[in-house]
C-alpha cells in the first residue's frame, strides 16, 4: 500500500497542480481566526478563545499537537460522559484509591485535549484545502470539468469503518457534496485523518 505522500506525489505529477502536504495556508488560518473551538462541547466563549488561540500558534508557530494539548488541558474540564467514566472507575477501585482516580482523570483530560487539538488542526487543514482549491476554480486555474475532489484516508490499522466506506468517494468542485453520504468532506469526525484529494474525474 502506498503512502500518502507517495499518492500525493503521484498527483501532482499526473495534474500539475502541485500537491503539497504543507498545512500553513492563509485560507487554513483564515479558517482557524473564525472556526476554531466553536464544535467544542460544553466549553464557554473565553475557553473556546483559548483554545484558538493555540490551533493558531500550531499554524503559525509549529506548535506541536503534544504541546497544543498541554496548554488546551490547562483550559478545560471533562466532558459529562468522562464524568460518568471516572465515577465508575472511583467505584470500583473502592476507598483509598485516590491516586489511581487522579491518575485516570487526568488521563481522560489529556485524551479530551489531544482530540481538540487533533481534530480542529485537521479540520482547518481541509478546511483551508477547500477554500484554496474554491479560489483556483473562481481564477480558472482548477477546470471543474477535468477535476474533481476526492476521499483519502489512512489506510492502516486504525482506519475506521466509517471512513473506510468513504474512501475515493468523489464530490464536484469546487463544493459539492460527497457521495457515500460524505457530506461537505473531511473530517468525518473527531481525531478522524482523512483529507481530500484533487484528481482527474472519471
Amino acid at each position: 500500500m502506498e503512502s500518502i505522500e507517495s499518492q500525493l506525489e503521484y498527483i501532482g505529477r499526473t495534474t500539475g497542480l502541485g500537491v503539497s502536504l504543507n498545512l500553513v495556508r492563509p485560507e487554513s488560518v483564515a479558517w482557524i481566526k473564525k472556526y476554531a473551538g466553536d464544535q467544542v462541547q460544553y466549553i464557554d466563549r473565553t475557553t473556546k478563545e483559548g483554545i484558538r488561540q493555540i490551533i493558531l500558534a500550531g499554524h503559525e508557530e509549529g506548535l506541536t499537537i503534544p504541546e497544543q494539548t498541554k496548554r488546551i488541558k490547562e483550559l478545560i474540564g471533562l466532558h459529562p460522559k468522562q464524568v460518568d467514566r471516572l465515577r465508575a472507575f472511583e467505584e470500583s477501585m473502592g476507598p483509598g484509591a485516590d491516586k489511581a482516580v487522579e491518575r485516570y482523570a487526568n488521563r481522560l483530560l489529556r485524551t479530551r485535549a489531544e482530540t481538540i487539538a487533533l481534530t480542529e488542526t485537521h479540520t482547518a487543514a481541509n478546511e483551508g484545502q477547500r477554500a484554496a482549491n474554491a479560489g483556483a476554480v473562481e481564477r480558472g486555474i482548477l477546470d471543474p470539468g477535468k477535476y474533481e475532489r476526492s476521499w483519502l484516508v489512512t489506510d492502516d490499522d486504525r482506519l475506521c469503518p466509517v471512513c473506510d466506506g468513504l474512501d475515493g468517494a468523489r464530490a464536484e468542485l469546487p463544493s459539492g457534496d460527497f457521495d457515500r453520504g460524505g457530506g461537505r468532506g473531511p473530517p468525518k469526525h473527531p481525531r478522524c485523518r482523512c483529507c481530500e484529494i484533487i484528481v482527474p474525474r472519471r
